[in-house]
């Protein structure tokens, strides 16, 4: 018991003060049958699977909250046989100014190393429009999340509520929106 604490207390220090997050892993109860898409998913996940060569694909799954974006990714990544690592924004984004690009490259870098299926949820807090920037930093911010989205090896999925607000060269970056 003293070990993990000790263990927990050294993860919050360099976490910032941040307690570690949790590592979703469980598929849970995923029913294809029951979700509402403007494209077929299971045909979508056949096309997917179908080819164990597609590795470099992207998702951008948007819709209300709650409507299984992320839950969608997980079953598939399992047909794939690969792991998930899901990144939140309050994962990735940092008060420092440069410390969010670094987050994002450190995120793209574990799933390519890992060869793993990367979840970036709440991707409109990572790639606004750069329209509507008021500072240096929240330009460099997008533009370092569509320099790796142009290089990943692998598959990875951005989920968003607020389709609208995403920078349109980031929509021209994924391969599949659903």
């Amino acid at each position: 018991d003293r070990i993990r604490k000790a263990v927990r207390g050294v993860a919050k220090a360099i976490n910032g003060g941040c307690p570690t997050r949790p590592v979703i892993t469980a598929t849970g109860d995923y029913e294809p049958a029951l979700i509402n898409a403007a494209q077929n998913l299971e045909a979508l996940t056949q096309r997917i699977t179908s080819n164990p060569s597609l590795r470099n694909f992207s998702l951008c799954l948007h819709g209300a909250p709650g409507t299984g974006k992320s839950a969608f990714v997980r079953p598939l990544a399992g047909q794939m046989g690969i792991e998930v690592i899901q990144k939140r924004a309050s994962d990735l984004m940092s008060m420092w100014v440069g410390m969010t690009e670094r987050n994002i490259a450190a995120a793209f870098e574990e799933a390519s190393e890992r060869e793993a299926f990367l979840i970036l949820d709440e991707a409109d807090s990572l790639l606004r429009d750069r329209r509507d920037a008021f500072r240096s930093w929240e330009i460099t911010q997008v533009n370092e999340m569509l320099t790796w989205m142009e290089v990943h090896p692998q598959p990875f999925a951005c989920t968003t509520n607020l389709m609208e607000n995403l920078d349109a060269a980031s929509l021209r970056r994924f391969t599949f929106k659903v």
